[in-house]
């Protein structure tokens, strides 16, 4: 079953602002998948991770440390 994130989840995994979406929306740019009754957009996970270049399946992630020390 598909996941759908609200517009403030969708726009932290994007890393651009809320009125950012709202504004590609606007522009014909990036669509919502479906408004709820209420009006509120919902995306689809699989969408925002396709345009991310990511995929539910990239479950191994690097974790990397630096540290300077004077």
């Amino acid at each position: 079953m598909a996941e759908f994130l609200s517009i403030g989840a969708a726009a932290f995994l994007l890393g651009v602002a809320v009125s950012t979406l709202r504004r590609w929306e606007k522009e014909s740019r990036f669509f919502s998948d479906f408004r709820t009754p209420g009006g509120h957009r919902r995306y689809a996970l699989e969408k925002l991770l396709a345009l991310c270049g990511r995929s539910t399946a990239d479950e191994q992630r690097r974790t990397i440390c630096y540290a300077r020390v004077s």
